[in-house]
């Protein structure tokens, strides 16, 4: 067959058969009555046997060449099928249980399948993707298959895409990150002045989202009818419409869509041989035995949800040492933790503490737990913590050296720490992660915060609707969909690999850890809109309780103006949009 198809697309029979089948599909159809009688030729009836012949051995000679086209045209579709797929997803294991699709992911597990209906397809339609071209990891466009995990995974994420929906993905950079906002939200200001329809989905740094949906340029995705955005699936974070929702409207989204969301979610990395060590005790009073009794200890407080806030403290305030004997605390010492203030900020999240709530009269409010005394006690605890021998934080480029250097037991960073700095590190060869804690043991659920300098998606307010707005609306929420759906199966499962090297893991503890972080993603629109209400809410929290101040005190001189600068932005919503 594949030597079949070469030869005739040499010969250029591909248009001979083409021209052909178009001709007698023609004269097939005006015999059926398919073609008004007005448009076709009227024959003279035979008047001998000689033409009657002539004509049949006319009709044998066109029927046996619809016999050849239509078999040359099956070996054509199937040759472009072969080029199609080529990098699909077809070699991709799927399975049906109880009426649930599962599809294996990177490492071979079954993992959930979206219910996206197998026959879409859009034809070849262009998906033009509006993105951060200054993203700090690859994450959206990459145009052909490499031999490092990450790009290899996004590549196939994409492929996987377009052929399960008929679309191609066009990938248009534009800076965007943090010194890039302005610049961004210009360049889509233009797009939607010049009426070109220049973006379908826009997918770029978080802060910039913020400003594009102030500026009113995203479409309301929650008024889609239709739409196939599955938002109760594992792709999408839990009560994710809580978290992003203003007023009544969704305007994008994040998750496993975000390979960088999964690089900047927040956890506590930890050193295995300095824990086995220093809680041995405690890990065989408890039963544990063995050389990483100290280590299963520790797992046993999250499975058991006991790693709360007060035993994080706990551990950490019994281990640290002034090693150069300075009297000050320096890179060179030992300690219980360390982080700096901008990561610690994860603590008012993961204590299930909101910034920022969505309110049905004023759209978007200050929460009242910024307020609350359960803040007040945590910047109380933290205070403790802080403002000891055993917690070091210092400039951006130095607060995670003691953990780097084997001199600290635990880290607070973004998980991505081991892919940028512990692999083939020889100080800390055996290092492992947890969740950040719980505020209290009657907290149920680990919660994870993510950076900032992650990505959120949205469809731009003034897409090309094709004709049909609505079975566009239904492609590009389609598109969304799949791009979450695929990422949780294929680009995930790499960022744990590549931090953990799962693989390679003597035991699944490794893995459980890494699925309660991931499970446990939250955002906060504080985070969102900082620049926009003009203060970090979360980290005034970390900032009184480094300088032990207290909270009352600490935040009322500014809650005033918090609140104005936030309803200024709300009526901004307002009018942008029409509410």
């Amino acid at each position: 067959m594949l030597l079949l198809c070469d030869i005739m697309k040499k010969v250029g029979f591909e248009q001979f058969a083409l021209d052909n089948l178009e001709k007698f599909w023609y004269n097939a159809r005006a015999m059926w009555g398919q073609i008004s009688p007005k448009k076709q030729k009227r024959r003279p009836f035979p008047q001998s046997h000689a033409e009657t012949t002539a004509i049949m051995k006319k009709t044998l000679r066109l029927i046996a060449l619809l016999m050849a086209c239509l078999f040359c045209l099956m070996a054509i579709v199937a040759c472009d099928d072969d080029k199609d797929n080529d990098g699909d997803d077809e070699d991709v294991e799927t399975k049906v249980e109880d009426g649930v699709k599962y599809a294996k992911d990177e490492w071979g597990r079954w993992r959930l399948m979206d219910e996206l209906p197998d026959e879409l397809d859009w034809r070849g339609e262009l998906v033009k993707v509006l993105y951060w071209s200054d993203v700090e990891k690859p994450e959206f466009k990459q145009d052909e298959e490499t031999n490092l995990d990450r790009t290899s995974a996004i590549y196939k994420r994409n492929n996987a895409i377009e052929n399960r929906l008929g679309v191609e993905l066009d990938f248009t950079g534009e800076p965007g990150n943090a010194n890039n906002v302005q610049g961004f939200v210009r360049r889509v200001e233009n797009a939607k002045n010049g009426g070109q329809n220049d973006f379908d989905i826009i997918g770029t740094y978080s802060k910039t989202q913020g400003a594009l949906l102030g500026r009113g340029f995203l479409y309301n995705l929650s008024s889609v009818e239709d739409s196939y955005l599955d938002l109760e699936k594992p792709w999408w974070p839990g009560n994710l419409v809580d978290y992003f929702k203003v007023g009544d409207s969704l305007y994008f989204v994040s998750g496993d869509i975000s390979i960088t969301a999964i690089d900047e979610m927040h956890c506590i990395y930890f050193n295995k041989d300095l824990v086995n060590r220093q809680f041995e005790a405690e890990a065989n009073a408890a039963g544990f035995t063995g050389a990483n009794a100290g280590t299963e200890l520790l797992y046993s407080y999250v499975y058991g949800y006991k790693w709360t806030l007060d035993k994080m403290i706990e551990m950490a305030s019994s281990y640290g040492t002034d090693l150069d004997s300075s009297g000050d605390k320096t890179v060179n010492d030992a300690y219980g933790m360390c982080s700096i203030d901008y990561c610690a900020t994860a603590l008012y999240g993961s204590a299930n503490l909101r910034q920022i709530d969505p309110d049905a009269q004023n759209m978007l409010v200050i929460s009242d737990d910024y307020t609350s005394n359960r803040t007040i006690s945590l910047v109380k605890e933290l205070a403790r913590l802080f403002n000891s021998d055993k917690y070091f934080h210092e400039s951006a480029g130095n607060y995670t050296q003691p953990f780097l250097r084997g001199n600290a037991l635990f880290a607070l960073q973004y998980i991505e720490l081991a892919e940028n700095d512990l692999i083939a590190n020889d100080a800390v060869e055996n290092y492992g992660l947890v969740p950040c804690p719980l505020y209290d043991d009657q907290q149920v659920n680990y919660y994870t915060v993510i950076g900032n300098a992650f990505s959120i998606y949205s469809i731009f307010v003034d897409f090309d609707d094709r004709g049909d707005k609505a079975d566009t609306l239904c492609m590009l929420t389609a598109v969304l969909e799949a791009w979450a759906s695929e990422g949780y199966r294929k680009t995930t499962p790499v960022v744990f690999e590549l931090n953990m090297q799962l693989k390679y893991s003597p035991t699944q503890d490794e893995t459980n850890m890494c699925e309660y972080v991931r499970a446990g993603i939250k955002f906060d629109l504080g985070r969102i809109f900082s620049d926009i209400v003009g203060y970090h809410l979360d980290a005034n929290v970390i900032w009184a309780a480094e300088q032990d101040s207290p909270w009352v005190s600490y935040y009322s001189p500014t809650l005033g103006t918090m609140e104005t600068s936030l309803a200024t932005f709300v009526e901004q919503v307002r009018v942008n949009f029409g509410n």
